[in-house]
């Protein structure tokens, strides 16, 4: 059984003029321990200046970073998952991934195992295909990453394969090609309220800039279907690898979808924790990004969002302002629990890429 060690929340800033930002944290095994970010900033060229990765850069450290400074900074909002026991963690980086490439990893239960991937691109004007990252584990011991890039720009990708004993996990790969703006996938039954999902994958050459509309986002709408939604479609390829995380451990999972009309750069919700210091929070998109509303245009800086708990009762997004930025954030919330005898239990959780999950 897998018991959950503390959860670490924060905030951090890459500031005007930076490319990284270094926070020290309580010190951690880095071996039962993963890391999710969500980011925002105020910035015009996306791909070198807004996309950032994040990662654990030693016991007691964890690194933000973004390819080339900026006047205006990058806000960031984390939480950093420790387990004590029944969890196994490998993570590593990968640059200038073009097409597939297969990294060999320690032995894993394909069944119990899910992909936490974030990533950076070299492109200068907006946050392209390049930037986006597909991660798949296709046998017990090989993580398949795949990158579209065939611009051949600078890219680094950071990913960490997590293992746990008190979970099932149901894997499927989904390529969207469909000019339409929904879809669903069928999944074998599981407890909507223990159950999460982790979302990754790379758009293919066909969508130039970065659309928040054009970009796929999904969630667990029935016990066998989980639904997929965009604002406005094209019939660029999207690869994707979804992972449906079904917890046997106490275990509470709440979702959300927060819309933000135009203008809107801050909501707070209501949530019901009974510790917010056993909690996180999942964006359910490829880019951590929102579901912008039918717009062919859309601004790329806008449709990312920064999610916090300020307390066990209320939850906020933040994001920046645009011109075209009415859209929806869909999110989970993920709450270990305690036991009956007062015994920490754990269970765990992932997108932007980026994700920005």
């Amino acid at each position: 059984m897998a018991k959950l060690k503390a959860i670490q929340r924060g905030s951090a800033t890459i500031a005007g003029g930076a490319t990284s930002v270094t926070v020290t944290i309580t010190s951690v095994d880095l071996a039962k321990t993963f890391l999710k970010f969500t980011f925002t900033g105020n910035v015009e060229r996306e791909g070198k200046r807004l996309d950032t990765i994040g990662y654990l850069n030693s016991a007691t450290q964890v690194k933000f970073e973004r390819l080339e400074s900026d006047d205006d900074p990058i806000n960031i909002e984390y939480f950093v998952v420790e387990f004590s026991s029944g969890v196994a963690v490998q993570r590593g980086s990968e640059a200038n991934i073009q097409g597939t490439r297969n990294v060999t990893i320690s032995a894993v239960t394909l069944a119990k195992s899910f992909v936490l991937l974030n990533g950076y691109n070299g492109y200068e004007y907006g946050i392209a295909w390049d930037s986006s990252l597909q991660g798949t584990l296709t046998t017990t011991t090989n993580l398949a990453l795949y990158n579209n890039n065939s611009r051949a720009y600078s890219s680094l990708f950071r990913w960490e394969v997590v293992e746990y004993d008190s979970c099932s996990v149901q894997r499927s790969t989904k390529t969207m090609s469909s000019s339409g703006t929904t879809d669903s996938t069928t999944i074998s039954a599981v407890t909507t309220g223990k159950t999460m999902i982790s979302l990754n994958g790379s758009t293919e050459q066909g969508t130039g800039f970065f659309n928040p509309s054009k970009e796929w986002v999904c969630y667990l709408s029935a016990t066998t279907t989980v639904s997929w939604v965009r604002g406005y479609g094209d019939t660029s390829v999207r690869k994707t690898t979804l992972e449906v995380v079904s917890f046997s451990d106490p275990v509470a999972v709440t979702r959300f979808q927060t819309a933000f009309a135009i203008g809107d750069t801050s909501k707070t919700i209501t949530v019901a924790l009974a510790d917010v210091a056993r909690a996180f929070m999942i964006y359910q998109s490829i880019f951590h990004q929102q579901w912008n509303s039918s717009s062919a245009t859309s601004d790329t800086k806008a449709g990312f969002g920064r999610g916090q708990l300020n307390s066990a009762t209320q939850a906020q997004i933040n994001r920046e302002a645009g011109t075209y930025d009415q859209g929806t954030f869909y999110w989970e919330l993920v709450e270990f629990l305690r036991d009956n005898v007062g015994i920490l239990c754990f269970c765990p959780s992932p997108t932007f890429t980026g994700e920005a999950w």
